[in-house]
C-alpha cells in the first residue's frame, strides 16, 4: 500500500509541493472537467473543482501538455488530493510552478484563469 505524500512516520512529504492555482483537465472514464491545480508534486497534486471523483476513483490530469495518471486519495467538499501512478519528472513539477507565476502577473484571480480557460476551450456557454 502506498501512502499518499508522506512518509512512514516523519510525517514529511517524500516530495517538496509547488503552489501552482492553475487551470488543469480531470477526466474520468464518465466525463471531462475542468479544474483548479492547487499544488502539484512528483507524487500526486491537490485538486479543486465541482463534482470532483470520489475516493479511490481513477483519473488522468491534464496540466498544460502534461499528463498523468493517479488514483483519488482523499476527498473533502471542492478539494481532493491526487496520487499519481507514476511520478512526473522534474521538469513536469517545474513547468505548472513557471506558468503560476507567470499568471499570476495577469492579476486574474484563479477562478477568472479557469473561466478564461472554459471559454477558449469551447466549454463555457
Amino acid at each position: 500500500m502506498t501512502i499518499f505524500g508522506k512518509c512512514g512516520g516523519g510525517g514529511r512529504r517524500q516530495a517538496q509541493r509547488s503552489p501552482a492555482d492553475l487551470p488543469a483537465l480531470v477526466t474520468t472514464v464518465a466525463r471531462a472537467q475542468p479544474v483548479l491545480l492547487m499544488n502539484v508534486s512528483a507524487a500526486g497534486a491537490r485538486l479543486r473543482g465541482t463534482d470532483l471523483p470520489d475516493l479511490g476513483g481513477d483519473l488522468m490530469l491534464k496540466i498544460d501538455k502534461t499528463e498523468a495518471f493517479g488514483v483519488v486519495q482523499w476527498k473533502r467538499q471542492d478539494l481532493c488530493g491526487v496520487a499519481f501512478d507514476q511520478p512526473l519528472r522534474e521538469p513536469q513539477v517545474e513547468q505548472p510552478r513557471s506558468e503560476a507565476s507567470r499568471a499570476r502577473l495577469t492579476k486574474l484571480s484563479p477562478e477568472e484563469r479557469l473561466a478564461m480557460q472554459d471559454w477558449s476551450s469551447g466549454m463555457a456557454r
